[in-house]
């Protein structure tokens, strides 16, 4: 299942500082809720570049905090496509994930012939199988939108401080 998570080592550095230095409750509150809006909309980027079929790969698409949570409110948000909304059973033949031996560069699948099982068709569509092309839509928008996250995150965390020390400073 494909998923876009923070794999930025400043957002990480920063995860770990607010991990020592614990915020206020309501200033963690508004950083979730920051968060999750950037990562709302770039889940709604890539809903927009899905190909349509039956509509189930685009509403496929969400948002999920992250499990470990031990700030108080969610501060890390995955954008995830897949799941019980596009795994179907093969119909005499399946899919196989190649393994890294048998792809040299990139990820495939094969298909054999057989008992049918179960997949998650989120995927294919992604890289391609053997006889379908890729339709890229899930990592291609995240790297495309990559800058634009990062930005969204940091201003609106230099927004959220920003306020809460104008507040500290009108107390003082």
């Amino acid at each position: 299942m494909p998923r876009v998570g923070t794999e930025n080592q400043s957002v990480e550095q920063f995860l770990d500082r607010i991990a020592d230095h614990p915020f206020p409750p309501h200033l963690l509150k508004k950083f979730s809720d920051d968060l999750r809006k950037v990562a709302e909309e770039l889940a709604n980027d890539i809903r927009e570049a899905a190909p349509v079929v039956t509509g189930r790969l685009r509403r496929s698409v969400r948002v999920v905090p992250a499990k470990n949570n031990k700030h108080g409110a969610p501060l890390q948000y995955f954008v995830v496509a897949g799941g019980p909304l596009t795994t179907v059973a093969g119909r005499g033949n399946y899919v196989v994930p190649l393994t890294a031996q048998e792809r040299p560069k990139g990820a495939g699948f094969r298909i054999e012939k057989g008992q049918s099982i179960a997949y998650d068709y989120s995927e294919a569509v992604e890289f391609g199988t053997k006889t379908e092309h890729a339709h890229p839509f899930f990592y291609s928008t995240a790297h495309t939108d990559a800058d634009n996250v990062k930005n969204e995150i940091e201003q609106a965390i230099e927004r959220d401080l920003t306020f809460r020390l104008e507040r500290i400073e009108d107390w003082w």
